[in-house]
């Protein structure tokens, strides 16, 4: 039987190897990445991360600026939506 890892811990380093094959994936977190552990997306990839401390509504904007920026184009995702609805 395999050894058991934390999910998070499974998360953590499933974003790590999403960013070597999709440069455009960036992660914002609310002050929880060593919860979440995407703290070693963090170290990987530190210009594409973003830590939004407590300001949840900064979470929600940001990818709107970036989109509207042409920095990444997040397919099916909730920040194309709010994109198009603020147009």
């Amino acid at each position: 039987m395999a050894d058991k890892i934390a999910t998070r811990q499974s998360y953590g380093e499933a974003l790590v190897e999403l960013g070597a094959s999709h440069p455009e994936l960036v992660v914002m977190d609310a002050d929880l990445s060593g919860s979440t552990k995407t703290g070693m997306f963090a170290k990987a990839y530190p210009d594409r991360f973003f830590n939004m401390g407590i300001a949840e509504q900064g979470m929600q904007q940001l990818p709107v600026l970036l989109f509207r920026a042409k920095q990444f184009a997040p397919a099916r995702s909730q920040c194309l939506l709010q994109a198009e609805l603020m147009k």
